[in-house]
């Protein structure tokens, strides 16, 4: 069968327990650029952007990460129908620095990171 435990996430790799959350992450951020609605999401700082929508709150969610801000903050923010002609903004482009430190980002997500990756920063990935 296995490692005792296994099915219960003890005895796995920390390395590996990363990479399947990361995976996880990833997925979930795809499929939520990747919804078959618009919707427009109007704040007062921000501005408006037309986003994939197939729920106010992953509108939202997309929003502030094109705004590059925290999605938890954004707390006035209005979502409304986009029309028929809007197109929404293409999925903000994030560079893999994750876990710098203890694991390799190429065994995460398959970059290299051969001298690291030149615009970000040790700690943190870069949204361009």
């Amino acid at each position: 069968m296995g490692v005792c435990g296994e099915r219960m996430g003890r005895g796995i790799d920390p390395a590996e327990r990363a990479c399947t959350v990361a995976a996880a992450k990833r997925r979930a951020r795809e499929s939520r650029w990747n919804a078959p609605g618009r919707a427009r999401v109007v704040h007062p700082v921000h501005g408006t952007v037309v986003v994939p929508h197939s729920s106010n709150l992953t509108a939202i969610q997309n929003a502030a990460e094109v705004w590059r801000c925290d999605w938890t903050e954004i707390t006035d923010a209005q979502v409304w129908a986009a029309e028929p002609g809007d197109v929404p903004v293409k999925m903000p482009y994030i560079i893999c620095a994750l876990f710098p430190n203890q694991f390799s980002c190429a065994s995460l997500c398959g970059k290299s990171t051969a001298g690291g990756h030149p615009l970000t920063a040790p700690s943190q990935g870069l949204i361009l």
